[in-house]
């Protein structure tokens, strides 16, 4: 797998709104999942369940009106260079055996001319789909969601308070204080990994290429090391804010109750 950072991001958020949704499909959806190729003797299968869309464009489409059109229109050549990441692209998963490790990398082995048809490919098809999306978002009434947290949040929330009081109210800002400044040990723990850790881990990866006379894995390794894990990073530390968050404004909800 080849660690590029359009395609961690977009892991990232398929991690926030896909991933999620494994326990509700359909068992016709569990049935169409792609069958992916094994080698030498195994006693499992291994299935691939593909979405339609790049969890990345979702805050695209959800842009009142022209999001849709917009995330169609990028789309294609987006999934191109996403499914670079993971060696090639057509497809938005390894395509090596899945019983064998996949080693990551930072380059993927693809040539150019491919790269640059499947580009030309794409857009051709974002400006078709854009032209087939416009319409229907340009007659159709926007609706905009009511502002919430990702599901994911909402179900570590903890219950919501109690009606104010005085007692209630030095109570809810001294949770308020409290929760705020919590964010601050898992910041720390992540930038103290990312200086610490991850250097060490990196120069490791370049020792050991370097040794095996490999120069350009020496750069490249260390490189698709800090693309991913600063990518898993993130995610963490988005988590983390946002539960904190939505449980302060929980918490202030309860004052105006």
């Amino acid at each position: 797998m080849q660690q590029t950072l359009l395609s961690d991001v977009n892991a990232v958020f398929g991690i926030l709104t896909v991933h999620r949704t494994y326990p509700d499909l359909t068992p016709e959806q569990i049935a169409s999942a792609t069958l992916l190729p094994t080698e030498g003797p195994t006693t499992g299968t291994y299935h691939m369940i593909r979405t339609e869309n790049l969890p990345l464009l979702d805050p695209v489409r959800a842009i009142p009106v022209i999001g849709e059109p917009l995330a169609a229109l990028v789309q294609p050549d987006l999934k191109v260079l996403v499914n670079l990441g993971y060696g090639e692209p057509n497809y938005g998963y390894s395509t090596s055996p899945a019983n064998v490790p996949t080693p990551f990398g930072l380059v993927p082995d693809v040539s150019l001319q491919v790269v640059a048809d499947a580009l030309v490919a794409g857009t051709h098809q974002g400006i078709n789909d854009f032209g087939a999306a416009l319409p229907t978002a340009l007659s159709t009434t926007p609706q905009i969601a009511p502002l919430e947290f990702p599901p994911y949040v909402q179900s570590v929330l903890p219950p919501a308070p109690p009606p104010a009081t005085p007692i209630n109210i030095a109570n809810t800002l001294a949770s308020v204080v409290s929760t705020g400044y919590s964010v601050l040990l898992p910041t720390a723990d992540i930038g103290l990994g990312f200086v610490t850790s991850l250097p060490a881990y990196n120069l490791t990866l370049f020792l050991s290429q370097l040794a095996q006379g490999d120069l350009r894995a020496a750069i490249e390794l260390p490189l698709a090391a800090t693309f991913g894990l600063g990518a898993l990073g993130g995610m963490i530390e988005f988590i983390a804010v946002m539960e904190a968050a939505a449980e302060i404004a929980q918490d202030l909800q309860s004052l105006y109750l």
